[in-house]
Protein backbone atom coordinates (compact mmCIF):
# COMPACT_ATOMS: atom_id res chain seq x y z
CA UNK A 1 0.00 0.00 0.00
CA UNK A 2 1.27 3.44 -0.89
CA UNK A 3 1.02 5.31 2.40
CA UNK A 4 2.33 8.54 0.89
CA UNK A 5 -0.61 8.63 -1.50
CA UNK A 6 -3.02 7.84 1.33
CA UNK A 7 -1.77 10.81 3.32
CA UNK A 8 -2.06 13.04 0.26
CA UNK A 9 -5.69 11.97 -0.16
CA UNK A 10 -6.38 12.69 3.51
CA UNK A 11 -4.66 16.07 3.19
CA UNK A 12 -6.85 16.87 0.18
CA UNK A 13 -9.89 15.82 2.20
CA UNK A 14 -8.78 18.27 4.89
CA UNK A 15 -8.49 21.02 2.27
CA UNK A 16 -11.99 20.23 1.01
CA UNK A 17 -13.47 20.23 4.51
CA UNK A 18 -11.81 23.55 5.32
CA UNK A 19 -13.01 25.22 2.12
CA UNK A 20 -16.55 23.87 2.61
CA UNK A 21 -16.57 25.13 6.19
CA UNK A 22 -15.36 28.55 5.01
CA UNK A 23 -18.14 28.67 2.42
CA UNK A 24 -20.70 27.80 5.10
CA UNK A 25 -19.29 30.49 7.38
CA UNK A 26 -19.46 33.04 4.57
CA UNK A 27 -23.09 32.12 3.85
CA UNK A 28 -23.99 32.34 7.54
CA UNK A 29 -22.36 35.78 7.82
CA UNK A 30 -24.20 36.97 4.69
CA UNK A 31 -27.51 35.73 6.14
CA UNK A 32 -26.79 37.57 9.38
CA UNK A 33 -25.93 40.77 7.51
CA UNK A 34 -29.17 40.49 5.53
CA UNK A 35 -31.13 39.99 8.76
CA UNK A 36 -29.50 43.00 10.34
CA UNK A 37 -30.25 45.13 7.27
CA UNK A 38 -33.89 44.01 7.28
CA UNK A 39 -34.13 44.73 10.97
CA UNK A 40 -32.73 48.23 10.37
CA UNK A 41 -35.25 48.84 7.57
CA UNK A 42 -38.10 47.78 9.84
CA UNK A 43 -36.77 50.09 12.56
CA UNK A 44 -36.70 52.98 10.10
CA UNK A 45 -40.21 52.17 8.92
CA UNK A 46 -41.45 52.03 12.50
CA UNK A 47 -39.81 55.36 13.32
CA UNK A 48 -41.33 56.90 10.18
CA UNK A 49 -44.85 55.79 11.07
CA UNK A 50 -44.33 56.78 14.69
CA UNK A 51 -43.46 60.31 13.60
CA UNK A 52 -46.50 60.33 11.29
CA UNK A 53 -48.69 59.36 14.21
CA UNK A 54 -47.23 62.13 16.35
CA UNK A 55 -47.78 64.64 13.55
CA UNK A 56 -51.39 63.57 13.30
CA UNK A 57 -51.95 64.13 16.99
CA UNK A 58 -51.61 67.86 16.37
CA UNK A 59 -53.63 67.82 13.16
CA UNK A 60 -57.22 66.95 12.63
CA UNK A 61 -57.37 63.37 11.39
CA UNK A 62 -59.98 60.74 11.09
CA UNK A 63 -60.21 58.09 13.75
CA UNK A 64 -59.90 55.33 11.13
CA UNK A 65 -56.69 56.82 9.73
CA UNK A 66 -55.13 56.90 13.19
CA UNK A 67 -56.32 53.36 13.83
CA UNK A 68 -54.81 52.18 10.52
CA UNK A 69 -51.45 53.72 11.41
CA UNK A 70 -51.50 52.14 14.88
CA UNK A 71 -52.42 48.74 13.42
CA UNK A 72 -49.63 49.04 10.85
CA UNK A 73 -47.18 49.97 13.62
CA UNK A 74 -48.30 46.91 15.60
CA UNK A 75 -47.70 44.80 12.51
CA UNK A 76 -44.24 46.29 12.07
CA UNK A 77 -43.49 45.62 15.75
CA UNK A 78 -44.51 41.97 15.32
CA UNK A 79 -42.25 41.73 12.27
CA UNK A 80 -39.38 43.29 14.24
CA UNK A 81 -39.83 40.75 17.04
CA UNK A 82 -39.78 37.90 14.52
CA UNK A 83 -36.76 39.42 12.81
CA UNK A 84 -34.97 39.69 16.16
CA UNK A 85 -35.59 35.98 16.81
CA UNK A 86 -34.33 35.15 13.32
CA UNK A 87 -31.26 37.34 13.85
CA UNK A 88 -30.45 35.52 17.08
CA UNK A 89 -30.74 32.21 15.24
CA UNK A 90 -28.48 33.57 12.48
CA UNK A 91 -25.94 34.74 15.08
CA UNK A 92 -25.96 31.25 16.58
CA UNK A 93 -25.48 29.76 13.10
CA UNK A 94 -22.48 32.05 12.54
CA UNK A 95 -20.99 30.91 15.85
CA UNK A 96 -21.51 27.26 14.93
CA UNK A 97 -20.09 27.80 11.44
CA UNK A 98 -17.08 29.59 12.95
CA UNK A 99 -16.46 26.67 15.34
CA UNK A 100 -16.82 24.10 12.54
CA UNK A 101 -14.46 26.12 10.35
CA UNK A 102 -11.85 26.20 13.13
CA UNK A 103 -12.17 22.42 13.55
CA UNK A 104 -11.87 21.88 9.79
CA UNK A 105 -8.78 24.11 9.69
CA UNK A 106 -7.20 22.12 12.52
CA UNK A 107 -7.95 18.90 10.66
CA UNK A 108 -6.50 20.36 7.44
CA UNK A 109 -3.31 21.46 9.16
CA UNK A 110 -2.98 18.10 10.92
CA UNK A 111 -3.48 16.09 7.72
CA UNK A 112 -1.12 18.34 5.74
CA UNK A 113 1.52 17.92 8.46
CA UNK A 114 1.10 14.14 8.47
CA UNK A 115 1.26 14.03 4.67
CA UNK A 116 4.42 16.14 4.68
CA UNK A 117 5.95 13.95 7.39
CA UNK A 118 5.09 10.79 5.43
CA UNK A 119 6.58 12.27 2.25
CA UNK A 120 9.76 13.20 4.14
CA UNK A 121 10.00 9.71 5.63
CA UNK A 122 9.51 8.14 2.18
CA UNK A 123 12.23 10.41 0.77
CA UNK A 124 14.65 9.39 3.56
CA UNK A 125 13.85 5.70 3.02
CA UNK A 126 14.46 6.06 -0.71
CA UNK A 127 17.73 7.88 -0.10
CA UNK A 128 18.82 5.16 2.36
CA UNK A 129 17.89 2.43 -0.13
CA UNK A 130 19.78 4.26 -2.89
CA UNK A 131 22.81 4.70 -0.63
CA UNK A 132 22.69 1.00 0.28
CA UNK A 133 22.46 0.06 -3.40
CA UNK A 134 25.38 2.34 -4.25
CA UNK A 135 27.43 0.86 -1.38
CA UNK A 136 26.68 -2.65 -2.62
CA UNK A 137 27.68 -1.63 -6.14
CA UNK A 138 30.92 -0.09 -4.87
CA UNK A 139 31.75 -3.20 -2.86
CA UNK A 140 31.09 -5.48 -5.83
CA UNK A 141 33.25 -3.27 -8.09
CA UNK A 142 35.97 -3.27 -5.52
CA UNK A 143 35.77 -7.05 -5.19
CA UNK A 144 35.68 -7.44 -8.96
CA UNK A 145 38.77 -5.26 -9.28
CA UNK A 146 40.75 -7.35 -6.77
CA UNK A 147 40.39 -10.55 -8.79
Amino acid sequence: MNTGRTWDVLAQLGETKASDAMANLTRARKTLEDMQASEARLQELYADYSSRLQQQDGAVCSMSETKNIRNFMDHIENLREGMTKNRLIAESAVGTARRLHAEAEQYRVKMRGLADRAAEQLRREQEAAEAKRMDALAVSRYNFGRR
